[in-house]
Order: structure tokens, then C-alpha cells, then sequence
């Protein structure tokens, strides 16, 4: 029986807009993507112009989730610059911030690191 691995990609401009900025937005994204049979999830930033940072504070928090949690392989695709920036100043906050029963391990990471284990 061979056992064929869902992926999906997720074109994050058109989900939710070229401009991401509330918690809101990632939250419905996130409950979507839990749900979601897919173990192997692309985010696609091809279009996505920023992303505040509470969006993306909400973002490094789902994919950490996603990927420590719900054991789903999360792969980010095409951020431009400005939405590489934020995305990298909140990451290693995100991570600190979760409640402790969420932790997987008290180290520091960084938005590269954290990719990598997406």
C-alpha cells in the first residue's frame, strides 16, 4: 500500500491579502491548516506586499505549532525583503513568548533555524 503525502500551497495574497495585519487573519489560516489532512504545507509570499508585526508574531506561532504539535512539514516560499525583515525580528520573541507547556525545547532560534525545521 503505499502511502502518497499531501501537500498544499497556500497563496497567502490571495487567502488573505496583498497587506497581512491582524492576528485574525493567521488564526483562521492557522485553524484551516490544523484541520487540513496535508502534512507537507507551502506558504507562498510571492504577492504579499507586509506583513505587520503582530501578523507575523501570529505566524511564527503557528508555524511552530504547526510544526512541533501537529507534525506537519511547513515550508515558507518568496518573502520579499520587508516581509523577511519582520518576519525575522519577532521570530526569536514568538517562540519565548509561548506558554510553557507548549515549549518543545527552551533554546533560542532564529527565522532561519526555524525554517529549517519546518
Amino acid at each position: 500500500m503505499t502511502n502518497k503525502i499531501q501537500t498544499i500551497r497556500v497563496d497567502l495574497a490571495e487567502k488573505l491579502a496583498p497587506c497581512i495585519s491582524t492576528r485574525v487573519a493567521i488564526q483562521v489560516l492557522r485553524n484551516e491548516l490544523v484541520a487540513s489532512s496535508a502534512k507537507n504545507i507551502v506558504l507562498d509570499f510571492q504577492h504579499v506586499e507586509s506583513v505587520s508585526r503582530s501578523a507575523a508574531h501570529e505566524l511564527i506561532l503557528t508555524l511552530f505549532d504547526l510544526t512541533n504539535l501537529f507534525h506537519k512539514k511547513v515550508a515558507i516560499e518568496n518573502p520579499n525583503d520587508g516581509v523577511q525583515a519582520v518576519l525575522s525580528a519577532v521570530t526569536d520573541r514568538s517562540i519565548k513568548s509561548k506558554p510553557e507547556e507548549r515549549y518543545v525545547s527552551q533554546k533560542t532560534i532564529d527565522f532561519e533555524e526555524l525554517c529549517q525545521l519546518a
